[in-house]
């Protein structure tokens, strides 16, 4: 089998994504298939990676780089220009040059990667997976980054063609998987594949943890990653400020994003003493502060649940840090804490909701033990292990596989011995 994935920020970019990629591209090739990554040059969020060669093989897997305009996060007409150039260029590789079984693709950007991926099916007869990481335009209509005007009736049209042209949908959790089917997907379609953690030692990024993080005279909570509007931190914030006669504890933000500016204004008062803003941080600097910290804050926006999954929640656990959660109790991630004693979840979205779970959180910290955390990380493994997700992928490239050959076998049978069959 000739398998493409087309991804721009393929490894030894550092977007999660990168890394997951390249584990289930290796593991293909390493059961026969031949296989490509479509990619650009390093480039998330100013990476210092540096250069790559244009054409690599790493792991078994062809990386074939292509050359882009130089862009930063609100350049936003160069990164559309951009985006828009790589698909074309990535649909002519698929379609013009090489010819390919399977194409997989990350939901990324929205709509467009979707209509790419029709468009190579439609000129090759390719099998397609579009791996749905964000529900698009569903989840920008719901944090109001998108009215419900003519922009989104389009977007959300197209979308869905997207969706029923593709032979999988993998998605991260059984509140998205609803989410399609109530869309239009077919339930024959649906695959949910929860991401593995992110592999890096904790251990290797120790020693360059800030003492806000390692000051044991305090509870600790950490939120690690995107500080955007799907993740809806300004109640986290609020609920500081009433926890301002408590001097036990301290709020970590580490990255970066569209919300950051509006957080840090809203925590005046707190910052430098019970809050603190650290930028974004390596994978393993990051793993460390997990495995250093009390608590993991995950949280997301009111509904966002049936169209995102924090997959940063599968590092966290795998660093051994007991979770706070914010997000609908009856939702698959409280689901998931709530039956395996992962941490605490919020009984909502209000501040004085995540004051009492933040207090509770503060007052039970005792009970975290070591060897409590080391059974955390053991049930992160068996839930979201690596060999957990390459075995569910195996399964559905093998099934994906079958269908083409019976397609293609009752293609090429005549019409009276169909009929008999």
């Amino acid at each position: 089998m000739r398998i493409l994935a087309i991804y721009r920020h393929y490894w030894p970019d550092t977007t999660p994504y990168a890394r997951i990629l390249r584990l289930i591209l290796e593991r293909q090739r390493e059961r026969g298939a031949e296989v490509c990554a479509y990619s650009g040059q390093p480039s998330y969020n100013g990476n210092q990676v540096g250069r790559q060669q244009w054409v690599e093989t790493v792991g078994g897997v062809e990386i074939r780089r292509l050359a882009m305009f130089p862009e930063k996060k609100h350049w936003r007409v160069v990164r559309a220009i951009n985006s828009l150039y790589f698909l074309l260029r990535a649909v002519a590789h698929a379609t013009l040059r090489r010819r390919y079984d399977l194409v997989i693709a990350n939901s990324h950007p929205p709509v467009a990667i979707g209509v790419a991926l029709r468009l190579i099916r439609w000129l090759t007869g390719a099998q397609t997976i579009l791996h749905v990481q964000d529900i698009h335009p569903e989840g920008l209509l719901e944090i109001g980054d998108l009215d419900n005007g003519a922009i989104y009736r389009m977007a959300l049209a197209i979308e869905r063609a997207n969706r029923r042209g593709a032979n999988a949908l993998v998605t991260l959790s059984s509140d998205m998987a609803d989410s399609l089917l109530a869309q239009g997907a077919g339930p024959d379609q649906i695959a949910i594949i929860n991401n593995c953690p992110i592999a890096s030692s904790p251990e290797s990024g120790d020693a360059r943890l800030p003492d806000c993080l390692t000051d044991r005279s305090a509870t600790r909570f950490l939120f690690a990653g995107n500080l955007g509007r799907f993740q809806h931190l300004d109640p986290l914030i609020d609920a500081a400020h009433r926890l301002g006669e408590r001097d036990d504890w301290r709020l970590i933000f580490m990255g970066s994003g569209a919300a950051r500016l509006e957080l840090e204004e809203r925590a005046a008062g707190l910052i430098g003493e019970r809050v603190f803003f650290l930028d974004q941080q390596s994978p393993e600097v990051a793993a460390a502060a997990m495995a250093s910290c009390d608590y993991s804050v995950v949280s997301l926006a009111p509904g966002v649940r049936r169209y995102a999954f924090p997959s940063k929640t599968m590092t966290c656990l795998r660093a051994g840090s007991p979770l706070a959660v914010v997000v609908e109790p009856d939702s698959d991630l409280a689901r998931i804490v709530a039956e395996h004693q992962l941490g605490l979840v919020s009984l909502g979205h209000q501040a004085e909701d995540i004051v009492e779970m933040l207090s509770e959180a503060i007052d039970r910290r005792h009970e975290f033990t070591a060897n409590e955390r080391l059974r955390i990380a053991r049930t992160a493994e068996q839930l979201y292990g690596t060999e957990r997700m390459l075995k569910e992928w195996d399964s559905l490239v093998d099934k994906i596989a079958s269908r083409a050959l019976d397609s293609s076998a009752r293609a090429h049978t005549p019409p009276e011995h169909r009929a008999a069959a």
